[in-house]
C-alpha cells in the first residue's frame, strides 16, 4: 500500500511498510524490491493517490503511469492507481478505468460508479449506484420492480411495506406519490401495492381511480389474489370520458366510496392526478382534487394521489409527499414532505410473505 495522503509521507506501519518516493526511479526500485521479496506471493499494489506520488517525485503523470504499467506487467502483479486527474494517458495505458462520481438529485447526494474501460470485458451496464453507509462501499441492486414483485409474490398471503414513517402511507390523511415519467407508473405502484394490501387487510375498502381501462384490468387481476372483490372498486377514467365527465366522475367516485364505507367503515381512495389532467384539463382537475380531499377529510378517509408531473394543487393539501426517481435504471424513493434521504426499493421473499423494503442510500 502506497499512501501518499499523509503528511509527511509515512515510511512504516499499516498493511505493509510504505515505499519511499523521493524520486520516480527510487520509487520504482523500491517497489520492485518489495514485490520480489514476497517469494511467490502475488501482491496487489495500491497507490493512493497516484497524483500525489507524481507530484512528490516531480514527474509527469502520463510518464509515471506508463512506467508503473510496464513494471507491474513485467513482475506480474496487479496494481490499482487511485487518481483524481483526468489525464487521458490513463485511457490507453491501463487495463481498466473505474470512475467514481457524485450527482445531486433534488438536493440529495447520489454516488455513481462508471465503468469506463475493462479490457476484454463486455460492459453491458456501464453505471452502478453505490453507498458508503457504514463505512463500506456497497453496490445497489438493479431490479425490474413489477416483474420481481409478481415473481416473488406468487402464492404468498401477504405483501407488506417496510419503510420509515415519513415514507409510509398516512392512515387518515392525503399522500402524493410523484414519479418521474421515465420512472414509469409501475415503480409507483410497486410502492403503493403493499399500502393497498395493508389497507385491505386492516378492513378498509379501496377505491382506485385508474388512468385507463387496460390498467384497471391489470390492477384488478393483480389484487384479486389478495383482496376480496367486495373490498375494492376500480374506476377507469376512460369510462367517464366525454361531455359532463367532471360530474360523472365525482358522482361515480362518491357512489363507490359510500358503498364501501357502509360496509367497511373507512376507505382508501387512490386517484391518478395525471389521469385527471388528461381527462378534464388542469383547472377542472384541480377543482376535483379540492372536492375529493375535502370530502375525504370530512369522512376521515385516506387518499393517495399519483402523478407523473408537478401537482401543486395536491402538494398544498397533502400531508405527505413521496417522489419516485429513475437514475441509470435504478428506482429511488425520497420523502419531500417530510424530507428524507434517497431510498432504494428491494423486494424480499420471507417466511410470512413478500416484503417491499425501502433502504436509505447515503
Amino acid at each position: 500500500m502506497v499512501d501518499a495522503t499523509a503528511q509527511p509521507p509515512p515510511y512504516s506501519g499499516g498493511i505493509s511498510e510504505a515505499i519511499r518516493y523521493g524520486s520516480l526511479p527510487e520509487f520504482m526500485r523500491e517497489l520492485y524490491r518489495r514485490v520480489s521479496s514476497l517469494k511467490g506471493e502475488k501482491p496487489l499494489v495500491v497507490v493512493d493517490s497516484f497524483d500525489a506520488v507524481c507530484q512528490a517525485a516531480g514527474e509527469d503523470i502520463g510518464k509515471a503511469t506508463s512506467l508503473i504499467a510496464w513494471l507491474t506487467r513485467k513482475i506480474s502483479v496487479k496494481a490499482i492507481l487511485v487518481s483524481e486527474s483526468d489525464e487521458k494517458t490513463l485511457d490507453y495505458t491501463v487495463d481498466g478505468i473505474v470512475e467514481l462520481r457524485s450527482s445531486i438529485v433534488d438536493s440529495r447526494l447520489v454516488r455513481e460508479m462508471w465503468l469506463r474501460k475493462l479490457r476484454g470485458v463486455n460492459i453491458s451496464s456501464p453505471v452502478y449506484l453505490f453507498t458508503l453507509a457504514g463505512g463500506r462501499l456497497k453496490l445497489m441492486e438493479r431490479i425490474e420492480l413489477e416483474s420481481e414483485l409478481e415473481k416473488k409474490a406468487v402464492d404468498q398471503p401477504e405483501v407488506r411495506l417496510e419503510a420509515p414513517e415519513e415514507l409510509s402511507p398516512p392512515l387518515r390523511d392525503v399522500m402524493l406519490v410523484e414519479y418521474e415519467p421515465k420512472a414509469r407508473l409501475t415503480a409507483a405502484y410497486t410502492l403503493i401495492s403493499p399500502m393497498i394490501l395493508a389497507a385491505a387487510k386492516s378492513g378498509m375498502g379501496v377505491v382506485l381511480v385508474a388512468p385507463s381501462i387496460p390498467r384497471a384490468r391489470e390492477i384488478e387481476k393483480y389484487f384479486s389474489k389478495y383482496c376480496e372483490r367486495n373490498m375494492m372498486k376500480l374506476i377507469p377514467l376512460q369510462a367517464v370520458a366525454g361531455e359532463g365527465a367532471y360530474w360523472r366522475l365525482l358522482e361515480d367516485i362518491a357512489r363507490n366510496v359510500d358503498e364501501l364505507r357502509s360496509e367497511t367503515g373507512s376507505v382508501l381512495l387512490i386517484v391518478s392526478y395525471s389521469g385527471l389532467i388528461e381527462l378534464l384539463g388542469e383547472e377542472p382537475a384541480n377543482k376535483a382534487v379540492s372536492s375529493l380531499v375535502t370530502k375525504a377529510r370530512e369522512e376521515s378517509d385516506a387518499m393517495i394521489f399519483t402523478s407523473d408531473r408537478p401537482a401543486p394543487a395536491v402538494e398544498g393539501r397533502a400531508g405527505r409527499i413521496v417522489k419516485v426517481y429513475n437514475l441509470h435504471g435504478y428506482t429511488l424513493v425520497a420523502g419531500e414532505k417530510p424530507w428524507s434521504p434517497l431510498h432504494s426499493i428491494n423486494i424480499a421473499r420471507e417466511e410470512d410473505g413478500v416484503v417491499v423494503k425501502l433502504t436509505p442510500r447515503l
